[in-house]
């Protein structure tokens, strides 16, 4: 979704909700809570219920591309200092950085992954 907010409509609440930085940096709990808010009403939230229905299978995806690109740059850039004995200690420490630096990128990328996983699970759980 790009820039698009969703509405979610509960009794007299409105909420707007931007949905790329609240599902980055909100904990499972609160993102569950939002499910139950949204099919609390199913009526009234159907096009927040459709645009979340085709999101989230997106960024699922998005994010597994992104986790496999991340460990693919990993591959092709580690450098292993192991038996290289002609490097200087800075140049040894330079690698090494990059490399932790890149195997981060991954965690990151796998971590992010993971966890729209389980916000997809539990849509689909609350959908039901």
């Amino acid at each position: 979704m790009d820039n698009t907010q969703l509405t979610v409509l509960v009794e007299r609440c409105v909420m707007q909700i931007n949905p790329d930085p609240f599902f980055d940096n909100s904990t499972l709990a609160n993102i569950r809570k939002l499910f139950r808010y949204v099919f609390q009403e199913p009526d009234r939230n159907t096009e927040t219920i459709a645009a979340l229905g085709g999101y989230l299978p997106a960024k699922v995806a998005e994010t597994k591309a992104a986790w496999h690109q991340a460990g693919v740059d990993y591959t092709n850039g580690f450098v292993d200092t192991k038996y290289k004995y002609d490097l200087k200690c800075r140049e040894k420490q330079a690698i090494e950085r990059a490399n932790k630096k890149m195997l981060a990128a991954v965690k990151r990328a796998k971590a992010k992954h993971e966890k729209y996983v389980k916000i997809l699970a539990a849509f689909e759980a609350a959908a039901k």
